[in-house]
């Protein structure tokens, strides 16, 4: 372990929201030079003690400590103080260049006038000191997620920032960029700065981290290297119990009839002559690396976006294409990646989302008996073990692993024959994938099918019955049984991608 004077710490801190204590006797210290993550699972209270890091939230009691020394954090004081959060979210300003997003509110001046041309030294200088690479010139929606995530850090840096915070970096990044972020993360820490590291991937904090933090309830159980632990036992510190085996695939499993057929299904740069069906009680896993389709060709099947040729059946069915309500009908549903932007309205209550669909769809639209969607609510709330006081609790002031149940919970209510899920596990801790996990292999035995698209190849290995793997717009392989591991998944798709890279050159 590192000796010496932590860069920073918190010393018995406590925080208390109503209802709940956030946290409880929290000390930690960050080691300066060193990746430390913050695991638990959601309500653990990562969130808040990132937050009072931050100058976000104050506790009620207990102190932070800079370099040895008490401080009184605010958002303004963190900058003081050498330190900078990067949120989950890209806070961006996308029609901005790189250039101008990283030096925003303190640009060099000549006069009254912007010096472009000192800025683009600036930036130069600074990337050339930390050894990071980005297009400077172009408008930063025209970057990948992972240069994107380069310039939030390079903006931190360029206000002086010695302590980063990360929250779930990667959660909305592919394979190739999430292993971009960790390389980077890892020459940040050999310049001298500091990482505090948020994460729901144990596989990466394993990789990535110098020290472990592990939170359950609001406490502080545990501290770890990596050479220490496992994945296993951070999962069990996390639950404070041993995680359970249901979520292994069936033996011997035969799936029944099929219910839907894709064939030749093409989007002019998405995605082209894809072909493949559906059959009862399986659960089919796609994935690929970031711009093989994925994502495009499961919002066609929903009827989100249009296609432009080839057919979609759905029990011998060809609903409307790029209708949404046509494939609602049709018994599709799609669970979509980004829940707060597509799935749900966080200034609504969990009754009023759960039941939003069942009222659309079975109910006359002048009349909301709210009898009817509480008890909806509660059903549901049951049935996927939703955390929430009461079904009239605020979406927003729930955790993302609940927010996503009750995404699920909903279109399980309207008893669809084929539920879609696009990353439904993106920034959810260990527990809450273990309870999803349960409730679609149940939907799956029910007689119903599981469309499950996800970036995470090993959960893919875990969950599905069989996998396709798109790139570049194509299925290049389909795996089942003991052919269907996380190894085979990664060849299949990296060694296409070489192909594919060999014929360009």
């Amino acid at each position: 372990m590192v000796t010496g004077i932590p860069v920073l710490a918190a010393r018995g801190v406590y925080k208390r929201f109503p209802g709940s204590l956030a946290l409880s006797d929290v000390t930690v210290e960050f080691p300066v030079g060193n990746v430390t993550a913050l695991v638990g699972e959601n309500g653990a209270g990562k969130s808040t003690l990132m937050r009072i890091l931050a100058g976000l939230d104050r506790p009620d009691s207990g102190i932070v400590e800079r370099a040895g020394v008490a401080v009184d954090l605010t958002e303004t004081a963190t900058l003081n103080h050498g330190i900078a959060l990067i949120p989950q979210e890209i806070n961006l300003a996308l029609a901005l260049t790189a250039t101008e997003n990283i030096l925003i509110n303190h640009e060099p001046n000549a006069g009254l006038l912007v010096n472009s041309q000192k800025e683009r030294e600036t930036v130069k200088t600074l990337m050339e000191r930390v050894g990071f690479s980005v297009p400077l010139d172009i408008p930063t929606r025209h970057l990948d997620v992972a240069q994107q995530r380069i310039v939030e850090i390079l903006r931190a840096l360029s206000r002086d920032a010695d302590i980063i915070i990360m929250d779930e970096a990667t959660a909305s990044l592919g394979f190739e960029a999430a292993r971009t972020l960790r390389v980077t993360t890892r020459a940040l820490v050999a310049t001298g700065k500091t990482v505090i590291y948020v994460s729901h991937y144990l596989d990466e904090v394993l990789a990535i981290a110098d020290q472990i933090i592990v939170l359950r309830d609001g406490q502080v159980v545990a501290i770890r290297t990596p050479s220490e632990t496992d994945s296993a036992e951070l999962t069990e510190l996390m639950l404070g119990r041993p995680l359970s085996k249901f979520i292994t695939k069936k033996k011997n499993f035969h799936p029944g009839k099929q219910i839907a057929k894709v064939s030749n299904l093409s989007k002019t740069r998405c995605y082209s002559n894809v072909n493949f069906e559906l059959r009862c009680g399986e659960i089919v896993g796609i994935t690929g690396l970031v711009g093989s389709g994925v994502s495009h060709v499961v919002r066609s099947l929903a009827g989100v976006n249009r296609s432009d040729s080839g057919h979609i059946l759905v029990d011998g069915i060809a609903p409307k294409n790029g209708s949404l309500k046509a494939h609602i009908d049709a018994g599709v549903a799609l669970v979509p990646g980004d829940r707060k932007a597509e799935g749900l309205l966080l200034e609504k209550s969990v009754s009023w989302n759960i039941s939003l669909p069942s009222i659309a769809m079975t109910r006359p639209r002048v009349i909301i008996n709210l009898t009817w969607m509480h008890t909806t609510a509660q059903t549901v709330m049951t049935r996927l073990k939703i955390k929430a006081p009461h079904p009239a609790t605020l979406v927003r002031n729930l955790s993302g692993g609940n927010q996503q149940k009750i995404v699920i919970g909903r279109w399980l209510m309207s008893d669809p024959k084929i539920l879609i899920l696009d990353e439904p596990t993106r920034g959810i801790d260990v527990g809450a994938k273990e309870e999803i996990f349960g409730v679609i292999r149940t939907f799956a035995e029910e007689g119903k099918v599981v469309l499950y698209a996800s970036s995470e190849f090993a959960e893919i290995a875990t969950v599905c019955d069989r996998v396709l793997v798109m790139s570049h717009g194509h299925i290049i392989a389909q795996l089942q049984g003991d052919d269907m591991n996380e190894h085979n998944i990664l060849l299949a798709a990296y060694e296409q991608k070489r192909i594919e890279n060999a014929d360009e050159c």
